[in-house]
């Protein structure tokens, strides 16, 4: 059976109703989410962000998408969970916002934001709805923290293809040697493992949500492993180096990474005694994640452990 990134309505209706229950606790009467991420988890509308707004906002009686004309059969085709409100253009004679004010016209009290939203977006609420009091509302992000079960599927589907595209790279790199050829470059491995991720989903999957950073990857060698998110280089990867696969996608807007640390060929005893080290840095941290401490706790007995 193939597997499905979209989820059903049922799904944004329990959203939505954890939503409203967040904003009557708050004192919230419209909450307006303009981040790609918050989009996609509130409505199933996935787009690629540009200047033009794309903003979800929800009351205890509705829920709406405002978006650009030209993302109008975008969404329709997408299905989304929310009732669109189109503004022709950005930057155009009609300011967004002042569309949606338009459309939701009774709107007073108080207006609650995504704290991420760009500071210029929050002048144009305030003088788009002059009867209310605008306000940074953490609501969706606290809620993103846990999951629902219809978003762990998508997680550990993200997470398996995720592990696919490591293997993927690793047989790359295994056949040049096998055959005794030139080795790859850090980016001939890191565009292999995203369109073999690509391939996977349009193979196994129903439906693809095109979403941005699909599946892409930090792929670096040698000298520049030891400086990590470097992005990928022409640098063939050598014999005798370390490799660092960091790999991820996104499955319904979901996303997992796995990374892996490698040695072409036989590593030396320093290389040893470094991956030794990195090791069980990251057993002991993994071992203090525990329900109640923080984060940050886990990272500190890491430090502490690499700094001895």
């Amino acid at each position: 059976m193939a597997f499905s990134q979209r989820l059903g309505s049922d799904f944004y209706a329990r959203v939505h109703r954890d939503i409203r229950a967040g904003m009557a606790e708050a004192g919230i009467d419209l909450l307006l989410l303009d981040s790609n991420d918050d989009v996609i988890y509130t409505t199933g509308f996935s787009h690629y962000t540009t200047e033009r707004p794309v903003v979800f906002a929800i009351t205890q009686a509705g829920a709406w998408l405002l978006l650009p004309r030209l993302e109008q059969g975008h969404a329709a085709h997408q299905q989304i969970a929310a009732e669109p409100i189109v503004y022709f253009e950005f930057p155009g004679v009609d300011r967004p916002f002042d569309v949606l004010a338009r459309a939701l016209p009774a709107i007073t009290g108080t207006i609650g934001h995504s704290p991420g939203i760009a500071f210029a977006r929050v002048g144009q609420i305030a003088a788009a709805f002059p009867n209310a009091r605008v306000v940074p509302s953490p609501i969706v992000q606290q809620m993103r923290l846990r999951k629902y079960p219809e978003e762990i599927a998508l997680h550990r589907e993200a997470a398996r293809i995720s592990d696919e595209m490591v293997k993927s790279g690793v047989a790359l790199i295994s056949e040049a040697l096998r055959r005794n050829g030139a080795l790859p470059s850090e980016i001939e491995i890191e565009s292999h493992v995203s369109r073999h991720a690509m391939n996977i989903m349009y193979s196994e999957h129903e439906d693809l949500m095109l979403v941005q950073g699909l599946a892409s990857g930090l792929v670096y060698s040698g000298i520049r492993s030891s400086f990590p998110h470097g992005m990928p280089t022409g640098n063939p990867v050598k014999r005798g180096e370390s490799l660092i696969l960091s790999l991820g996608c996104r499955v319904g807007g979901r996303a997992a990474e796995s990374e892996r640390t490698f040695f072409i060929g036989e590593p030396s005893a320093e290389q040893r005694r470094h991956y030794s080290v990195a090791y069980e840095a990251q057993r002991i941290a993994t071992a203090a994640l525990i329900a109640g401490h923080t984060c940050a706790s886990a990272d500190i007995v890491a430090q502490d452990y690499i700094e001895t």
